[in-house]
């Protein structure tokens, strides 16, 4: 299944070529330059969605998007990939993205069988 991935990020020449990795590797991509932006974008964005955030967000702290982006309960399921300045080869980031995208398919499939038991009987 594919999902769309979120790239958070302030920084044009990181996010174009984060953007070209996540382009040849076959994943969709929406971008948002500040966590405000993000979280906006990722309520819009059919669920579960996987979020690349730098650490260095303008507007807020990475630590404070965390806080928004947890206590939000329309954005369960979301799985994130921090990046920092450090170099990361474009096999990591795929690696990453991979395993992150099935843990958000793993997390979809819990939602759905939590809903399927609470539901009212039909």
């Amino acid at each position: 299944m594919q999902r769309t991935i979120v790239l958070v990020d302030g920084e044009i020449p990181a996010r174009g070529e984060v953007l070209e990795i996540l382009a040849d590797a076959g994943y969709i991509a929406e971008t948002a330059t500040t966590g405000r932006a993000a979280l906006a974008l990722m309520v819009a964005i059919e669920r579960p969605v996987v979020l690349v955030l730098d650490r260095r967000l303008p507007e807020m702290s990475a630590r404070e998007f965390v806080a928004h982006w947890e206590d939000d309960a329309r954005l369960a399921g979301a799985v994130m990939v921090m990046l920092s300045a450090g170099p990361v080869s474009r096999r990591q980031l795929v690696a990453a993205l991979s395993y992150a995208c099935s843990e958000a398919d793993r997390g979809a499939e819990a939602m759905l069988k939590h809903r399927e038991t609470r539901a009212p009987p039909g």
